[in-house]
């Protein structure tokens, strides 16, 4: 039997110096050599500009009064913009539970916000004009209710130099001269206005004055067109402007918001 015999090669391992090895570990223990001037001066800038933006926000979010009246002009600028995208009839008014701090936003179909007038003759039953005192506030296809008469008719169309109006059907009972002619609306809740936002801040008190003149129970409405008008309870204002002052009542520091007639708002600080 032959051997057969396998030779292995030699491998030679060769260690580190031990000096090696302590440099690395000095090195690896030394410390940080630091920022450079360019970058502590490239920082310092950073956090200026940053806090300049911090310091010009900061007013408006700690100030309740500043921060109120830009909601406010907010909700009365998109219930404008809502009643021009939906061919609706929008209005604002304040909350009836809380009337001094809170707002509600509604909207109903298409035409007049509300309107009244008296008949200035009598009226039979088969009639389909009618005299008024005063057209303005009524367009065509309000839905009105004439007198005593149960029934609900729509306006075909309006004569202002006649200053009539022609329903789409009789009038269904005589009515005497003076018997009110208004509109009828079912007006409409708008969920997508929140409770939040529809709230001043705290201890920020709302007050709507036409003119000099108070009002308590108003409300501005927009049309379909965007044009406001401004009412008191039911009835049509003709004062033209509407102005809402918001009072802090630590400081009784005041601001304005006026709504106009073609249905700008405006902001100021009396």
């Amino acid at each position: 039997m032959r051997k057969i015999m396998i030779i292995v090669p030699k491998t030679r391992i060769t260690l580190p110096r031990a000096s090696a090895v302590l440099f690395a570990l000095r090195r690896r223990r030394s410390p940080s050599p630091g920022y450079t001037l360019a970058e502590v001066m490239v920082t310092l800038t950073i956090l200026g500009v940053l806090s300049a933006m911090a310091m010009t926000l900061k007013p408006w979010y700690e100030n309740p009064l500043a921060d109120s009246q830009t909601r406010l002009a907010g909700v009365i600028r998109l219930a404008r913009l809502r009643a021009m995208a939906t061919t609706s009839t929008y209005r604002v008014l304040p909350d009836a539970n809380n009337p001094t701090e809170k707002l509600q936003v509604q909207y109903t179909e298409a035409g007049s916000c509300e309107a009244s007038a008296k008949l200035t003759t009598d009226v039979l039953a088969t009639d389909t004009n009618l005299s008024v005192d005063d057209i303005e506030g009524f367009s065509i296809g309000d839905k009105v209710k004439v007198g005593t008469d149960a029934s609900a008719n729509i306006i075909l169309s309006i004569n202002p130099d006649a200053s009539t109006l022609t329903l789409g059907s009789p009038v269904g009972t005589d009515q005497a001269v003076d018997s009110l002619v208004r509109t009828i609306k079912t007006w409409r809740k708008d969920a997508s206005f929140d409770e939040e936002t529809l709230a001043l801040e705290p201890k920020i008190t709302l007050a709507a004055f036409a003119g000099v003149k108070p009002l308590d129970q108003w409300s501005v409405c927009f049309n379909s067109r965007g044009f406001a008008t401004l009412y008191q309870k039911s009835f049509l204002l003709k004062t033209g402007n509407l102005d809402l002052f918001l009072t802090k009542d630590s400081s009784a520091e005041k601001a304005k918001i006026s709504v106009y007639q073609g249905g700008g708002v405006e902001i100021s600080n009396p």
